[in-house]
């Protein structure tokens, strides 16, 4: 469980693992690529964990359609079905051509990070009542990321 005070910084915490875990991948590309596909394994069991969270806890307070905080919202889940198909490729294409893949992997991954830290969690920790954030994060931790990258890659 990650304590936090806010949404956003209990998902910064999350955004942050998950970027570690890519770096981590990325730079046993060319030395181990079996690490590196266990790395990648556990990226992407830590990565559908966080967006079922978002998905399941934060996005479903969401109920008014067509106001800009749901189109935020409807884009960014858009975007978590692209994150995944864009994994799925990297994966199956491990050894041929992962650096490229894994580069843009990591600056959608990047943009749609800034999106979320900038525009919808900051938002949804001023406009949401303190009970409906605490509801949020409370499902949150329910599905907890793992504390260090070494417990996720298994060294």
């Amino acid at each position: 469980m990650v304590k936090a005070d806010s949404i956003l910084n209990l998902m910064v915490t999350h955004h942050g693992f998950l970027e570690i875990l890519l770096t981590v991948f990325k730079d046993n590309l060319g030395k181990n690529v079996e690490k590196a596909a266990k790395t990648l394994d556990s990226f992407q069991w830590e990565l559908e964990k966080h967006i079922f969270s978002e998905e399941k806890a934060i996005f479903r307070f969401c109920k008014e359609e067509n106001t800009e905080i749901c189109e935020l919202v409807k884009k960014l889940e858009q975007e978590h079905t692209v994150m995944l198909d864009m994994l799925g490729d990297l994966k199956n294409d491990l050894v041929v051509k992962a650096e490229k893949d894994s580069i843009e992997f990591r600056e959608f991954m990047v943009r749609h990070r800034k999106i979320e830290e900038k525009n919808l969690y900051p938002r949804l920790d001023q406009e949401l009542s303190a009970a409906a954030k605490e509801e949020i994060i409370t499902r949150i931790n329910e599905i907890p990321i793992k504390k260090t990258v070494e417990k996720a890659i298994n060294f």
